[in-house]
């Protein structure tokens, strides 16, 4: 219901507002895995929007049983036997189910992509408290040409803050002016409140989440979450790699590693 809260935030502003909420189930196998999700009905300005749903992504066995739902549909009324859940054949069946998709949850390791760099380039950075401002400098020293800001919560002494499109659109043509890609650290205080409006307003040619592997993850995947429902996040930042038994944890949240601590590297590196 959060998610759903922020998406109609994000795309109707404060005009919108639930009027109705709805738990439903769907799917599943003789009662198991079945999904649950809330339909809601939204009022825009007075005006009815029909039902959105906040659903789950389908993965692993959940995305098999609804593939196998949608093909029993389309079979003009021909039904599957009944399996019970006592039998040998239910056994066989979960045990087949299992070993032919990812466990649900599973995290899928992908390619980051490549530090965008270029006159007028802009590069967001967006973390809690200091981190993104740590992950920026490093990547100014990769880079060695870059012009770094700041934005959000956080402010450094000799570094310019970017607010609003007005400062966005004067941090692109300083950077245009000296050929230099611009490298801006969005702070979110360390309560985790994202500042959903301000940070869509800095419209990047690339967005980076720092996080700091160290960290709970289930802490981390808040913030993190309500970071995507305003903006397109291309890649993870990590940080405190060393200082934890389990860095891998951070691919759990949906996103490729591209950096490390102080320069380029892969989720392999973890």
């Amino acid at each position: 219901m959060e998610g759903i809260e922020w998406k109609l935030f994000n795309s109707h502003g404060s005009a919108a507002r639930i009027i109705a909420a709805e738990k439903v189930s769907e799917g599943g196998l003789g009662g198991f895995f079945a999904r649950h999700f809330f339909e809601v009905t939204v009022e825009v300005d007075g005006a009815v929007v029909p039902a959105a749903a906040a659903r789950p992504a389908r993965t692993g066995i959940s995305a098999l049983l609804k593939e196998a739902d949608a093909a029993d549909a389309a079979a003009n009324g021909a039904r599957f036997p009944t399996v019970s859940t006592v039998s040998n054949g239910f056994a066989a069946l979960l045990e087949d189910l299992t070993a032919a998709a990812p466990a649900d949850g599973a995290p899928e390791v992908t390619d980051a992509p490549a530090l965008v760099s270029g006159s007028g380039k802009v590069v967001m950075v967006v973390g809690l408290a200091a981190d993104p401002m740590e992950i920026t400098r490093s990547m100014g020293r990769v880079l060695k040409d870059a012009e770094i800001r700041t934005a959000g919560a956080i402010k450094s002494m000799g570094t310019e803050h970017v607010a609003g499109r007005i400062g966005l659109a004067a941090a692109r043509a300083a950077g245009v002016a000296a050929g230099r890609t611009v490298i801006i650290a969005f702070g979110i205080s360390p309560g985790g409140h994202v500042p959903s409006a301000a940070l869509s307003e800095v419209d990047a040619d690339q967005v980076w989440v720092a996080v700091d592997a160290a960290r709970k993850p289930a802490d981390t995947a808040v913030w993190v979450d309500r970071v995507g429902w305003a903006v397109k996040a291309d890649a993870l930042a990590v940080l405190g790699s060393t200082e934890t038994l389990t860095p891998g944890t951070v691919l759990e949240l949906g996103l490729p590693v591209g950096w490390i601590e102080s320069g380029p590297a892969t989720a392999a590196d973890l």
